[in-house]
């Protein structure tokens, strides 16, 4: 019996049809659920955690039955602290993605292939790159090989950008190196989640560091 179905079992008790239940949500799902009072995305984070519960419980205590709480939507890692870097040649999509990024403050250095990816690289390390694959010069698939073949000790989090959706253009990116994958046109939540995803793997990885240097 998986979560849905026991909160489904839970709602038809009668003594327990009010009784908040929060979902430990997947980054891939974020349907709204109506019969949980409250969701948060896996892997969990105790400060985040707490305070959804705590703002349940404030709900019942206040109005007698669960209401529905969301939890804040902002990623561990502050996306006003990362350095981003778009590679994109098409200028209506330049654009579309300069006006996405800056809605949830990020504000990224601009460059239009591969070639010159390599060349601000070069220049400053960058945590996220959005990396469109079909370019001039040098396209998103060679400049991420090339890349990771710089062997850095701070591998920056690399999303594929494409209008094509197929599988084999997903392999082919992640075969380059690329950790995500994003598709054209690009939806906001879309960027969010790729983001959100990002920011929990560089907290893991830091958390993971900061665990071998104790040990």
């Amino acid at each position: 019996m998986d979560g849905l179905q026991l909160a489904a079992e839970v709602r038809s008790i009668d003594r327990r049809m009010q009784l908040p239940l929060i979902l430990l949500n997947s980054m891939a799902d974020g349907a709204a659920r109506p019969e949980f009072a409250g969701q948060i995305n896996k892997p969990l984070k105790p400060d985040r955690l707490f305070s959804l519960i705590d703002r349940v419980l404030n709900s019942v205590g206040g109005s007698g039955s669960a209401q529905e709480v969301s939890t804040p939507s902002e990623p561990a890692v502050s996306l006003s602290s990362l350095r981003v870097l778009l590679v994109e040649d098409n200028l209506v999509n330049q654009r579309v993605a300069m006006m996405l990024l800056a809605k949830i403050g990020v504000h990224p250095r601009l460059v239009s292939n591969g070639a010159e990816a390599l060349d601000a690289i070069n220049e400053q390390p960058y945590d996220f790159i959005l990396m469109d694959m079909e370019m001039p010069v040098m396209d998103g698939c060679e400049a991420t090989r090339k890349i990771r073949e710089r062997g850095d000790s701070k591998r920056p989090w690399i999303v594929a950008l494409t209008a094509n959706a197929m599988n084999s253009d997903r392999r082919r990116a992640f075969d380059a190196g690329m950790n995500d994958f994003v598709s054209k046109p690009i939806k906001l939540s879309d960027l969010q989640s790729a983001f959100e995803r990002a920011a929990e793997s560089m907290e893991a990885d830091a958390t993971s560091a900061a665990s071998a240097s104790a040990a």
